[in-house]
C-alpha cells in the first residue's frame, strides 16, 4: 500500500489515511520530470551567469588597488585571462548544451528556435565573435593582448579601471580560422582593441535572450500541465515546501503502528514544492507566466 509523505522541520510527515493513487504517482513522476526538464535547461546558464558575477567581483577588487600594485602580482595577468577564458568557455558550453536538448526533446518547437537563435547570431557581432573566440583559446592559449589601466573619479572616490584589450591586428596575425562572419569585421578594426568588458555584457544580453527563447519552448511543452497541475500539488502537500516522498507499507504494518512512528520505513523521493515553486517562479520572473 502507497502513501504520501513530505520531509517537514521536524521529519517526515506521512498521511497513512488514503492510499496514494496511481494517477496521482503519474502526476508527481511528471512534477519530477518537468523540474529535471526545466534544470537542464537551466543550470549552465546560471555556471554562465556565476562565471560574469566572479569576474565583476574580481574587478571591484582591482578597482581599489594601485596600478603597481597589480603589475607587482604574479597572479594578475592569469587570473584575467582564467576569467575571460571561463566565461567564453562556460558561455559556448551553454548553447552547444541547449542545441541538443532542443533537438532530443523539444523537436516540434526546433526550427523556431533556430530561427531565433540565427536572428542573434545575425544581428550581434559580440555573439559571433564569442562563437569562434573559443577555438582560438583552444589553439592560441591566453587571449588577452593588452590592458589599459586607469584611474577615475566614481562618486567622489577615486577608483582603477582595469581595461581589457583584444587588439584585432594580432587576434588575426595568430589565428587563421576567424570565418567569414567575423574576419571582415577584424580586418576593418585593424590596430583598434576589441574591449572584453563592452562585447561581454552584449554577449550576456545574447545569452540572456536565447535562455529566455528556450523557456519559451519548455513552457510551450509544459504549459498545461503546470498550469493545471500546480494548485493541485499545493493542496496535495498541504503546502509544505520538502520533499515528496512515496512510502509503501503493508497495512499490517500500519495496524501495528503507534504514534504514528515511520522510522522504520524509508520512502521513494519524487520531487518537492519548493523545486516546482523554482520552476513556477522563474517562469514567472521572466514573465512566460503571468504573475498573480
Amino acid at each position: 500500500m502507497k502513501y504520501l509523505g513530505v520531509q517537514l522541520s521536524d521529519g517526515i510527515g506521512i498521511d497513512s489515511r488514503k492510499e496514494v493513487k496511481q494517477e496521482t504517482l503519474e502526476v508527481l513522476e511528471r512534477w519530477k520530470k518537468v523540474v529535471d526538464d526545466f534544470d537542464n535547461i537551466n543550470s549552465l546558464f546560471q555556471l554562465f551567469i556565476s562565471e560574469v558575477a566572479e569576474f565583476n567581483k574580481y574587478m571591484e577588487i582591482c578597482s581599489t588597488k594601485k596600478i603597481e600594485d597589480l603589475n607587482a602580482d604574479e597572479l594578475f595577468y592569469t587570473t584575467l585571462n582564467k576569467h575571460v577564458i571561463n566565461i567564453t568557455s562556460n558561455g559556448r558550453l551553454f548553447y552547444e548544451h541547449l542545441s541538443l536538448i532542443i533537438e532530443k526533446q523539444y523537436a516540434d518547437f526546433e526550427e523556431e528556435w533556430e530561427k531565433k537563435v540565427s536572428e542573434i547570431f545575425e544581428n550581434n557581432f559580440s555573439y559571433r565573435f564569442f562563437n569562434v573566440f573559443r577555438n582560438y583559446i583552444q589553439h592560441i592559449g591566453f587571449p588577452i593582448t593588452g590592458l589599459n589601466m586607469k584611474y577615475e573619479i566614481e562618486n567622489s572616490e577615486e577608483k582603477l579601471n582595469v581595461e581589457i584589450q583584444f587588439k584585432a591586428s594580432v587576434l588575426l596575425k595568430k589565428f587563421k580560422k576567424w570565418k567569414k562572419h567575423v574576419k571582415p569585421y577584424l580586418i576593418e578594426l585593424g590596430d583598434e582593441d576589441i574591449i572584453f568588458s563592452e562585447i561581454m555584457w552584449e554577449y550576456y544580453g545574447n545569452l540572456n535572450q536565447i535562455f529566455f527563447n528556450s523557456l519559451e519552448v519548455f513552457m510551450g511543452k509544459n504549459h498545461s500541465f503546470i498550469t493545471k497541475n500546480y494548485v493541485k500539488l499545493v493542496e496535495l502537500c498541504s503546502g509544505e515546501l520538502g520533499e515528496i516522498c512515496i512510502f509503501d507499507i503493508p497495512e499490517i504494518e500500519l495496524l501495528k503502528m503507534k504514534h504514528n512512528d515511520y522510522d522504520n520505513f524509508s520512502g521513494r523521493p519524487i520531487t518537492s514544492l519548493g523545486d516546482v515553486n523554482r520552476v513556477v517562479n522563474t517562469l514567472k520572473e521572466v514573465g512566460i507566466i503571468r504573475k498573480s
